[in-house]
């Protein structure tokens, strides 16, 4: 800007004009003194190449309308006359100047990710890259191997592809320093294990009548314990955590158990009401008229039924399933967009599911209804124990995915992932039975009904996988804080339970001898869990 001794200035680039405004020969403006201030003008820079230094000018300078008078356009070409020639004197008097090289400087792009959040920054004259080629840390080639290119941020088409950020440089910046995250999640756990089978262990049938799965004997006989029962809903918890070591490598270990999930039925008293028993197939044909066997029951509870006394007694039962687990593993983050990040993960894994089967019967002879059987008498018992136990104990690898997507406040995640490896198999079964005379002394014997008299302990390795499938929502109420709700399945293969392997066939005349020989069906079962998870995120 240049302005003469008479007020009247001339203006370029005044914001709000047009060309014609600055340049017309009708574009001047007059300068109006307000104040006293003065204003000096140093090493401004005319026209990129030459400079004016030293001289003070008074007053604002404002805009005023357009005139016509030819005095002011007089006016206005003697300033610029008067001020070239100022501008010649200067330059003449004044020292070459040294121009010194600039370099071009690009913004840095920041990009938020799942791990960290880093910063560029100006170092040795020049701009490095704060961002990732993906996640936002420095795996894109930052520093040194990026350069002053900004285009490696997360989804852009740079990464992964482009000539900027190639594959050996991701891999040279794998490992670079993480800046600390930490997470941690816990996971209320509301699943339904699977409805486990077995063969039917007590009936109740009406007053009168035996307790016979035999519709043609007694159709009114009907399974109170085994056979096939739905699970009944477990509570546990899980707990995740870890850390990233880099900004693309973590490490973490998870734990998770159920509560106890199991049947139970428990009876004392006459047959007045009902009759209870304990059910098995008879292979002794001799009690059958010649046939191969038929079902039979031994009897706890019976009143009124012809040819035989009344019976009182009382039975406990119990089957339970046991699961907990532990993991520990490692996630490799295999890319992201701003809104989707994909983790691979791999590692190891330990299931121990435990399934137990208890019953213990007694049945005494009441002095009413028919004669007691030959050997017996009134007032005599005899007590039956039968349990089971199968203890299946996994190691073994996992791999699977982890994608996170973002929308705001919201995130979705699904973690998908299958465990390979060993399941040993150990089974356990074993019995008794105690025969208590109204008079004298308790007689013991090896087996019970079910369980024969040589106790029976298998062990067996089989090759087993289970796959694993979780699904969350959570909502971000704080910066590092999420409730989430959640639905998970787990599949086991190969698993050896208590239900499946009990041999129903007993010789009935060995029953209390201790000569009972039954075994063991060697069976293979499935089992899976599923449920709602309820739950919340923390990352620090």
């Amino acid at each position: 800007m240049v302005v003469a001794n008479d007020g009247t200035s001339v203006v370029g680039d005044l914001p709000g004009y047009g060309e014609d405004a600055y340049f017309g020969e009708d574009a001047a403006y007059t300068a109006v003194p307000e104040s006293n201030e003065s204003y000096d003008y140093e090493d401004e820079i005319v026209d990129g190449d030459e400079a004016y230094q030293g001289d003070s000018i008074m007053g604002d300078v404002q805009p005023v309308g357009h005139t016509q008078r030819a005095t002011q356009r007089a006016s206005g070409r003697s300033v610029m006359r008067q001020a070239s020639a100022r501008i010649n004197r200067s330059n003449a008097a004044m020292p070459a100047r040294q121009m010194y090289p600039t370099q071009q400087m690009q913004p840095v792009s920041h990009q938020m990710m799942g791990s960290g959040y880093n910063e560029g920054g100006y170092v040795d004259g020049g701009y490095v890259d704060g961002g990732d080629c993906g996640c936002g840390d420095n795996s894109c080639g930052g520093g040194s191997s990026c350069g002053a290119d900004m285009s490696c941020g997360c989804g852009s088409s740079a990464c992964g592809g482009g000539s900027s950020c190639r594959t050996h440089k991701r891999m040279c910046k794998l490992f670079d320093r993480s800046q600390g995250n930490t997470w941690a999640q816990m996971d209320l756990l509301l699943w339904f294990p699977q409805g486990r089978k077995s063969p039917s262990l007590i009936a109740e049938s009406d007053a009168g009548t035996l307790p016979i799965l035999d519709p043609a004997i007694s159709p009114s006989t009907r399974t109170v314990f085994g056979g096939e029962n739905d699970a009944e809903l477990s509570a546990g918890f899980r707990a995740d955590a870890g850390i990233w070591l880099t900004d693309n490598v973590g490490v973490g270990g998870r734990f998770w158990t159920l509560a106890e999930n199991g049947q139970s039925y428990a009876f004392s008293g006459n047959g007045d009401d009902i009759s209870v028993g304990r059910p098995f197939f008879n292979t002794n044909s001799a009690l059958f008229a010649g046939n191969n066997g038929g079902e039979d029951s031994l009897p706890i509870a019976l009143t009124g039924v012809a040819g035989g006394p009344d019976l009182s007694g009382s039975v406990n039962a119990e089957s339970a399933l046991d699961i907990w687990a532990a993991e520990a593993y490692a996630r490799l983050r295999f890319g992201c967009t701003k809104s989707c990040q994909l983790d691979f993960i791999a590692g190891y894994s330990h299931f121990d599911i435990a399934d137990s089967l208890f019953i213990n019967s007694t049945t005494t002879i009441e002095g009413t209804g028919g004669a007691p059987p030959a050997g017996s008498a009134v007032g005599d018992s005899v007590s039956y124990l039968d349990q089971a136990m199968a203890e299946n104990t996994f190691d073994g690898g996992q791999l699977g995915f982890e994608m996170v997507m973002n929308r705001g406040r919201w995130t979705a995640r699904s973690l998908t992932k299958v465990h390979l490896g060993n399941m040993n198999q150990a089974i356990a079964i074993n019995g008794s039975s105690i025969t208590t005379p109204a008079t004298g002394a308790p007689t013991s014997n090896p087996g019970g009904i079910l369980a024969g008299n040589t106790p029976i302990a298998v062990e067996r390795d089989v090759f087993a996988f289970a796959p694993e499938a979780n699904f969350k929502l959570g909502y971000q109420f704080r910066p590092n804080v999420a409730l989430t709700v959640g639905y998970s399945f787990i599949y086991f293969d190969n698993v050896a339970l208590t239900g499946t392997g009990i041999d129903r066939l007993v010789d009935g005349a060995t029953l209390g001898t201790g000569l009972n020989d039954n075994g063991f069906l060697e069976d293979d079962s499935s089992l899976f869990v599923h449920g709602i998870d309820l739950g919340f995120v923390i990352d620090f």
